[in-house]
């Protein structure tokens, strides 16, 4: 992890969808990241997708994230 403090963000239903915000996040230079609860980078070594992930974002963005993806959906 770097020196950015990270802060959590939403959970989304799998990797996929994952993706796709940490995708739209980083184009607006939002730093973004995956965390899987539960010991889910096991699951995704042997099953190769995971449910249930929680992103993070840059703690110093927290407020244009959350804005972007709540405008993102509407």
């Amino acid at each position: 992890m770097s020196s950015e403090e990270w802060t959590y963000l939403m959970n989304v239903s799998d990797d996929i969808e994952a993706d796709i915000v940490i995708s739209l996040l980083k184009s607006h230079e939002i730093p973004a990241r995956k965390h899987y609860p539960g010991g889910g980078v096991s699951s995704k070594v042997i099953l190769g997708t995971v449910k249930n992930v929680d992103i993070y974002v840059d703690k110093t963005k927290y407020e244009s994230a959350k804005n972007l993806v709540q405008n993102s959906v509407e």
